[in-house]
């Protein structure tokens, strides 16, 4: 996979919201930034994160980040009515290139890492949002 990758010119910051004033982002110890080294990419954050490889952010904090970002969407979103309905996020989504759609577990073993992997090879090479 890391060969047919297209690898962005910016590092990658993995996020997913967790409500209308927080945001995760994963880093050092995580699943998601083993993988993106695996493929040849570089994480964005590099700020302090808990044992499971994770920070949590306020929407403030996370406003102060340049970036380019890669949501993903928890397995209870079904549809965009589910994220938060704030004026801020939804411009911040309005700008985020990229979103992961499919459930994997996080904390998972190989076959998470593996279906996190496609997920993100599939984000990257989608066409952006017009």
């Amino acid at each position: 996979m890391a060969a047919q990758i297209e690898h962005p010119e910016e590092p990658l910051f993995i996020a997913q919201i967790l409500d209308d004033r927080h945001l995760r982002l994963y880093g050092s110890g995580s699943l998601e930034d083993m993988v993106l080294t695996r493929l040849g990419l570089e994480n964005a954050w590099q700020g302090p994160t808990n044992d499971w490889g994770f920070s949590t952010l306020t929407i403030s904090e996370a406003f102060q980040l340049e970036g380019k970002f890669i949501l993903l969407r928890a397995a209870y979103e079904l549809s965009d009515s589910t994220l938060p309905t704030s004026g801020l996020w939804q411009y911040w989504l309005d700008d985020t290139p990229a979103s992961i759609n499919r459930y994997y577990w996080p904390w998972g073993g190989f076959f998470s890492a593996l279906r996190f992997a496609e997920s993100l090879v599939e984000a990257l090479e989608a066409p952006p949002k017009p």
